[in-house]
């Protein structure tokens, strides 16, 4: 059964949170700071690359060791699979999970997606061909 808009909030939700504590971290561990890439356009801050890193860590983790199952997708009972019906290898839902992370900072576009897709597809889900769904 396809997952609902509202639970994959929530459960991006709860991954965000995660990644917030993991880029704190970093910040306070001074990795990351000192790169600047402001320069490359109005909508990157300081705080940007330790961002984008702290999400690289958590959901490539995630998609190595636990199949991409996030803290959230446990906690809502959800699963990526293909959109063909099969189970995405571990080498695909790396790509997968590293496509999203660098299309973070089109986070709104990929809502967009969810919302105007009939399976609430986000952009790296287009991309890789991937859907995620509700456990049963």
């Amino acid at each position: 059964m396809k997952c609902g808009l509202f639970r994959r909030f929530l459960a991006y939700l709860i991954d965000g949170i995660i990644i917030g504590v993991i880029m704190r971290m970093l910040v306070n561990l001074g990795i990351g700071t000192n790169v600047d890439i402001s320069n490359l356009g109005g909508m990157f801050r300081n705080q940007t690359f330790p961002a984008l890193l702290a999400a690289a860590i958590y959901f490539l983790l995630f998609a190595y060791f636990n199949q991409g199952k996030t803290v959230g997708k446990m906690v809502f009972r959800m699963e990526v699979e293909s959109l063909d019906g099969g189970e995405l290898d571990q080498n695909r839902m790396l790509l997968r999970e590293g496509v999203k992370v660098l299309l973070l900072p089109l986070s709104i576009i990929s809502l967009i997606t969810c919302l105007f897709t009939g399976n609430n597809l986000a952009l790296h889900d287009i991309i890789m061909n991937s859907i995620v769904l509700k456990k049963m």
